[in-house]
């Protein structure tokens, strides 16, 4: 039979036994898969055989946030402690595919490897976040979730600033990356998952963010150190019973061009921001 996306869902729930499952928002996209690589084993005449990579699951949805059950079950995005080489994000699970369970996957060992936030005038605040995982199983039955209660956080019930102040923002978005990659070893695969991950590493964790003002910035980044000069970006959105703020410290100006645009259209100043590596300026409240 055929499947349209109101037969499906997307819930997730924190590491380990008997979890409580939450539906992820108000779901928009998303996808449950798995990542690997194709090598040619060629010989001399032409001869080949075909040869498959490390193997390891991935998950990604896009949502417009209700609430923060699935971002307070992943601990914010950020990592745990800081300092080199840096604890992974907090492991969590996922389940995700059609309602009678024809197709449904269990992903487990669940590391966010980026999440992302984006708001404009005009629209809700929409999240998305991507993952990587140790391990996926197919379900032949499952109990679907609640969604989340309350309304999506719509544009005219945001506060943002920079540096305390307000510059008529148009539009903001955020993200987190962590930069992580699966490994393995010669001599420790389980047959039946041989050339699954054993796990991740924490890469650089990095944090980057974009605005469009109506009012400049005022920085000369043709100064001999535009760096010295840091912000912190804060962004608040509600829905009238959940408030979320996301706190971003430490950003320094990458990039400011003037938009030139048609005489009719309006003027912004595009900005951009980026944090020193590993250096926890991504808070969530």
């Amino acid at each position: 039979m055929a499947y349209i996306a109101l037969d499906m869902a997307i819930q997730a729930a924190a590491a380990g036994a008997s979890p409580t499952f939450t539906q992820i928002g108000r779901r928009q996209s998303g996808t449950l898969g798995y990542e690997q690589s194709v090598a040619h084993r060629t010989g001399g005449r032409g001869d080949d055989s075909m040869a498959f990579s490390l193997l390891y699951a991935t998950g990604s949805v896009n949502w417009l946030v209700q609430d923060k059950t699935f971002l307070t079950t992943i601990a914010n995005g950020n990592r745990l402690t800081t300092g080199y080489p840096g604890s992974l994000p907090t492991a969590f699970q996922v389940q995700g595919g059609t309602d009678d369970a024809a197709c449904v996957r269990h992903q487990t060992g669940c590391l966010i490897n980026r999440l992302a936030f984006e708001g404009a005038v005009g629209e809700a605040l929409s999240a998305t976040a991507e993952w990587y995982a140790t391990a996926e199983t197919d379900l032949t039955s499952w109990t679907v979730a609640s969604p989340p209660t309350g309304a999506p956080m719509e544009w005219y019930k945001a506060n943002c600033k920079i540096g305390g102040s307000a510059y008529v923002m148009e539009s903001f978005s955020a993200e987190i990356v962590h930069n992580l990659r699966g490994y393995a070893s010669l001599d420790a695969g389980v047959t039946g998952t041989l050339r699954w991950v054993e796990g991740f590493l924490p890469g650089s964790e990095a944090v980057t963010a974009s605005a469009q003002l109506r009012t400049p910035l005022g920085v000369d980044l043709t100064a001999d150190d535009p760096q010295s000069s840091s912000y912190t970006l804060a962004c608040t959105w509600t829905n009238g019973t959940t408030s979320l703020t996301l706190t971003l410290t430490g950003m320094v100006v990458t990039g400011m061009p003037l938009e030139l645009g048609g005489a009719d259209d309006e003027i912004f100043w595009a900005v951009d921001f980026e944090a020193p590596l590993n250096s926890n300026a991504w808070v969530i409240t």
